[in-house]
């Protein structure tokens, strides 16, 4: 399972919640969480949980537990920073292959982006700019991935079947920025060039796109802006972004015979639920919880549960009246 920025935190909270009351049941979990802001509380709040889980699955962990699949799925946790050691965005420019190669860089950097986009402080998340985003992840790919792809090449060794579940939003900016990339990435690593049938019935990738389901208090937003402050979040944006994101899906899927993911789960909310006071980044960004995040998990489980065969595309809005 691979969680993606804020969004990524707060489904993969619920999906603990789901291990410990065995809706989801199984021996063995592997979660990648990515995610560039240290102090993001939403981050923070899962990480916590998932402690919390190890600890009572040590404790309480019992042979004939009254709730089938108990505690039962060991998770094995994993975070890392799609940043790495660049702070500001403008640092991805840096290099030691040379003056020359350091001021190409910079100069196509400048007609790319925005001034404020290029000063950008990325230790601190993509601010709702996948495009900033997507250049970090692209630049760091190897080193994101290093780990989780040591996990699943060892168990295709071992002839075992493995499925991958990419979890995050299209409208903010870790999820909209690496959740096709990562998809075109572990396709490209385990696949290769290969269409070999062996390979495909033993290894299939799914992804959880969430739409907008939230909006924030604007007031302190609005000041923000007008203040000239550093770069922020843009709520009115959030619909076209999410255009912009589910179009360029298509079309990638698209180049790749639409085989990118083998199955696809896109959920969003016609309500926009008020979460609460603006914040957009550290230890305030504390969301409430919502349903769409329940769904973002449950949707993660099914696809880790169902047979291997079983591939498809699903769509699911939740009225704003009503669950």
């Amino acid at each position: 399972l691979i969680l993606l920025g804020g969004t990524g935190a707060k489904c993969g909270e619920i999906f603990v919640h789901m291990c410990a009351n065995g809706y989801f049941d199984r021996d063995v979990v592997n979660i990648l969480y990515i995610d560039s802001d240290d102090e993001n509380g939403n981050g923070k709040s899962f990480t916590q949980v998932l402690e919390h889980y190890r600890q009572c699955r040590e404790q309480y962990m019992i042979e004939e537990s009254p709730v089938p699949g108990f505690f039962r799925t060991e998770i094995r946790f994993m975070k890392e920073d799609p940043a790495g050691e660049a702070v500001r965005f403008r640092n991805l420019a840096d290099s030691d292959g040379g003056i020359q190669i350091t001021e190409g860089a910079r100069a196509l950097m400048a007609a790319m982006y925005s001034e404020e986009e290029i000063n950008m402080d990325i230790s601190e998340g993509f601010f709702a700019h996948p495009n900033v985003g997507a250049a970090v992840f692209a630049a760091n790919m190897d080193n994101i991935m290093r780990q989780f792809l040591k996990l699943v090449e060892l168990e295709q060794k071992n002839m075992k079947k493995v499925k991958i579940f990419i979890l995050g939003s299209v409208f903010g900016g870790t999820g909209a920025a690496s959740l096709p990339t990562i998809g075109e990435y572990l396709k490209r690593r385990l696949f290769g060039d290969s269409d070999n049938r062996l390979i495909r019935s033993k290894l299939k990738i799914g992804s959880g796109i969430i739409l907008p389901y939230f909006s924030f208090y604007d007031n302190k937003l609005h000041q923000k802006v007008a203040a000239g402050e550093d770069i922020t979040i843009e709520q009115d944006k959030f619909a076209t972004k999410t255009r912009s994101a589910i179009k360029y899906y298509k079309d990638i899927d698209g180049e790749n015979g639409g085989n990118v993911f083998d199955s696809t789960y896109i959920i969003g909310h016609d309500g926009y639920d008020v979460r609460g006071a603006y914040h957009d980044k550290g230890g305030e960004q504390k969301n409430l919880p919502h349903v769409v995040e329940l769904y973002g998990a449950m949707a993660a489980t099914t696809f880790l549960e169902e047979e291997m065969d079983k591939t498809g595309n699903y769509f699911a809005v939740v009225p704003s009246d009503k669950i």
